[in-house]
């Protein structure tokens, strides 16, 4: 199946590792029932990205999908909750995201927590927000030290998805670089370069700590050094091609 990115900095193609292949294939299964999601990965794997193909996919995709960064709310906790539940209401009968929800701070947990006990409860449940949560942290580990209430862990991690950093699916490295560099290209209203079979060998053997979002500043710098057709591998960063001082 293929997903159309709906953030470009987390393009999604159809996938050519194994690993996100099984992935993509259960998200129209997970997509059709209500039950709240937790995306976990690294930062940069394409968690939001995913998190807006389920609501897509949904019956809900046609209602508000509202979106909280839990980390702006942890700068202001004695604010947290009561833009917590602005959002939830927002977003009734519609999704609600909520981003690094492992930084969501003490009492917004609590009032999230309730909110959902009391949604489960409620024979109109289905009104309140479907709950989609992403975290870079390990939510078990955060629960054990105590940084997330474990009555909301276990009311959101119902379907727990690990979405893989690219380092464990090389197969998807040049799928995306190609992606992002017909999107460059549209963007530009030029021909879409291709990469030489240097620039494809070291673009694979690079691992990607970065994530996304650091492939998509490689293709983009790549094709403004290259202004050409053709990219080769010395327009890469030195890095990523091999010739930093540290290689």
């Amino acid at each position: 199946m293929i997903l159309s990115p709906g953030d470009s900095h987390h393009p999604l193609v159809d996938a050519g590792s194994p690993v996100m292949r099984s992935l993509l294939q259960l998200l129209p299964t997970i997509a059709a029932h209500d039950a709240p999601v937790v995306l976990l990965g690294e930062s940069g794997v394409g968690k939001t990205t995913i998190a807006r193909a389920i609501h897509q996919a949904s019956p809900r995709r046609g209602r508000r999908l509202a979106v909280i960064d839990c980390l702006a709310l942890a700068a202001d906790p004695p604010k947290a909750p009561a833009a917590l539940t602005r959002r939830l209401k927002e977003a009734a009968g519609g999704a609600l995201l909520l981003e690094e929800v492992a930084t969501l701070p003490d009492r917004a947990q609590l009032a999230l927590a309730t909110f959902l006990e009391d949604e489960r409860r409620a024979s109109n449940g289905s009104s309140g927000p479907r709950i989609i949560a992403t975290s870079s942290r390990d939510l078990d580990a955060e629960v054990l030290a105590g940084h997330v209430r474990r009555q909301l862990f276990t009311r959101i991690g119902v379907v727990e998805i690990r979405v893989p950093p690219l380092r464990e699916r090389r197969e998807d490295v040049l799928l995306l670089a190609s992606q992002l560099a017909e999107a460059f290209a549209r963007r530009e209203g030029r021909p879409a370069p291709e990469f030489t079979l240097r620039a494809r060998q070291a673009l694979l053997n690079y691992p990607w700590p970065g994530n996304i979002p650091e492939l998509r500043n490689a293709v983009q710098r790549a094709m403004i050094l290259a202004d050409s057709p053709v990219v080769d591998v010395d327009a890469l960063p030195p890095r990523v091609s091999g010739t930093s001082p540290e290689h």
